[in-house]
């Protein structure tokens, strides 16, 4: 017998969207709660849930810090809004402001107000600026919160020539950018912008030709301002619109060339998909998700870039209803969660642009746990942090915060796994499996390992199940004596054989399923764990390369394997 070896020494990303055998050494086919930075896959960091939010419908959250106030986190359910202050210990209801129960979203934009008028009209620059939360439902007058006053906005014409107070105030609408002192309000394909430096009032009417409103091929989804200085980029389903905005003086909008220019057969279908990432800007169209850079090039090319096809297994079974899916950025990660078999975001896709020190950038897998409904993600006294409102399977809502340093989903620990790629050694000679090693580190605390192992036909057969326990670190306990923490463990892994069919079927083979043209591995575990290694061992020199003659001369009945890989009789 000859034994030898084939594997994956370190792991760097996830493909589900190539067949098993034809995957990148070192890329992994599926994988779920885990990141992959270092060459080394390993457990998601923890969730931690910060409070339940309110019943009904969740609708939004964001981060905002009023002038001269501490942060807060700002959410809505089923019409009301909520305030919760630094250290999010607890959250009040927002006075006076109501949305419609029956809206899917609350959109929220953060503003700067340096203007206003006094009760006379007259225009004149506040002594501070004053930064503020606008809030828009799409079916209810817009409303503001500003650290101290919350109302809703009076959006009626004033029948003077000067505006008066309370009146020509911002008007309802859905999806808003802030871009040069202006807020931009969209309402169905109308976009119109506030006067300079007060997103309060929309007395300017002198642009666009005469015009009171931009005008854009459909039902505006989204906008985004890339980074300052460039054109405001305006979204439908299926268009992109650059749109400059970005150009202060106003009565110089009519004479700009090109102020407005519009492509088609790329668009969004989720505003809160679009997320900016160290100046580029991602976001969820009809066909997945692309960048910026991949939308222009739809020009030059017939063919449309999506940059999600490693995530193929989980984007094959989204529902209809990816208007809601939610992205965010944190350090070097984009997350975007997606209705993974679910009617609400069960599935966060995780892309790390910073994979390893050779700058490549690549897809971890999904995450699960949770299931937001919007990210909100900023700074928090100089600490960047990432919270989410969820609709978790309990059916009670959540606020949430991501990469905590806690082990475990609120200190419970979190199941992962991962599927290898297809190990043949660039060959289809059949060869006889005979065990594994696993490499495993990064280990902290309680652990339940399990191992299997898979032909290209066939079940996955069980070769491991193993509870572990490697002391956690010190905090919160008393330090041994010439001990001053606890280091994460190793282990090295030897598996068990298997020797037979387990499902005694013939229909793809009447071989066992320890011998065929190569084999791959299912592992799981619950816990904190890392895996920078897998080694499989082969005999190639079985007697079973020679033809395979069929079960039968013809094939009859209905022959049908189920998901197990077993014979379904």
């Amino acid at each position: 017998m000859a034994v030898e070896g084939m594997g994956d020494i370190g792991f760097f990303g996830v493909n589900s969207g190539l067949d098993s055998e034809s995957i990148s050494p070192g890329v992994l086919q599926r994988a779920e709660n885990v990141i992959t930075r270092g060459n080394n896959v390993r457990t998601r960091p923890g969730y931690k849930s910060i409070y339940n939010a309110p019943n009904g419908h969740p609708q939004g959250i964001t981060l905002f810090t009023p002038s001269g106030g501490k942060p807060h986190l700002v959410f809505a359910c089923l019409g009301d809004v909520f305030i919760s202050s630094f250290p999010f210990r607890e959250y009040r209801q927002l006075a006076n402001i109501k949305f419609s129960e029956n809206s899917a979203r609350v959109v929220f934009q953060e503003c700067e107000q340096s203007t206003s008028y006094d009760e006379k009209g007259e225009f004149f620059f506040l002594s501070q600026p004053k930064r503020m939360l606008i809030m828009q439902d799409g079916n209810t007058r817009a409303a503001f919160w500003d650290g101290s006053e919350s109302r809703h906005l009076n959006p009626e014409v004033s029948t003077k020539e000067t505006t008066l107070p309370n009146r020509d105030e911002t008007p309802p609408g859905l999806w808003m950018a802030w871009v040069s002192d202006r807020l931009i309000v969209f309402r169905d394909n109308l976009g119109f912008a506030s006067d300079i430096g007060n997103p309060l009032k929309f007395t300017e009417t002198q642009y666009l030709s005469e015009a009171r409103a931009f005008t854009f091929p459909d039902k505006v989804t989204g906008a985004v301002q890339p980074y300052a200085n460039l054109p405001l980029i305006v979204f439908t389903t299926n268009s992109l619109t650059r749109l400059r905005v970005d150009i202060r003086e106003r009565s110089s909008w009519v004479g700009t060339r090109d102020f407005q220019q519009t492509d088609y057969n790329i668009g969004c279908v989720s505003g809160r998909s679009i997320v900016r990432s160290f100046g580029q800007v991602w976001w969820y169209s009809e066909y997945g998700i692309t960048n910026f850079n991949a939308a222009l090039q739809l020009n030059n090319d017939s063919r449309f870039q999506y940059l999600d096809n490693e995530m193929a297994y989980s984007k094959q079974r989204l529902s209809p209803l990816s208007e809601h899916a939610c992205a965010t950025s944190w350090e070097n990660y984009i997350l975007m969660s997606v209705p993974f078999e679910d009617l609400w975001n069960k599935h966060t896709w995780v892309l790390d642009q910073m994979q390893d020190p050779s700058g490549r950038a690549a897809w971890n897998g999904w995450w699960t746990g949770v299931r937001p409904v919007q990210w909100a993600t900023g700074d928090v006294n100089g600490v960047q942090r990432a919270f989410c409102l969820s609709r978790d399977h309990d059916g009670i809502n959540r606020v949430w915060e991501a990469f905590t340093e806690i082990p475990g989903d609120n200190g419970y620990p979190i199941t992962s796994y991962i599927e290898t790629r297809t190990y043949n050694n660039q060959s289809k000679v059949n060869k006889q499996y005979l065990h594994s090693k696993l490499f495993l580190n990064e280990m902290s605390g309680e652990i339940d390992l399990g191992v299997f192992v898979g032909a290209t036909r066939g079940p996955y057969n069980h070769l491991v199940g193993l509870r572990m326990h490697a002391k956690a670190g010190s905090i919160g306990e008393l330090i041994p004596e010439n001990v001053s923490d606890y280091k994460p463990q190793t282990r090295v892994i030897n598996t068990q054989s298997f020797f037979k069919d387990s499902c005694e079927s013939c229909i793809e083979s009447t071989l066992p399923d320890n011998i065929d043209v190569g084999f791959q591995h299912y592992v799981t575990w619950t816990g904190d764990l890392g895996i920078n290694g897998i080694q499989l061992f082969f005999d190639a020199t079985v007697s079973h390369n020679q033809f395979e003659p069929d079960c039968k001369p013809d094939e009859d009945g209905e022959n049908a394997i189920n998901m197990a890989g077993c014979e379904d009789v």
